[in-house]
């Protein structure tokens, strides 16, 4: 059985935290549109994606 929770935070960051969280959420962003024009090149949708990774 799979029990997910979700939470709400509110992050308080040093200015040298919040630029390395800045970057990590940009380069997340750039692998996602990655993914994802290579999935709609090879016309793979989103059914097809959840088998392919039982976790999702």
């Amino acid at each position: 059985m799979l029990v997910k929770f979700v939470v709400q935070v509110r992050l308080l960051p040093t200015p040298e935290q919040a630029a390395a969280l800045e970057a990590t959420l940009h380069a997340c962003d750039e692998a996602a549109s990655r993914v994802s024009k290579v999935a709609f090149e090879r016309t793979i949708t989103a059914s097809d994606a959840r088998c392919a990774s039982p976790a999702l």
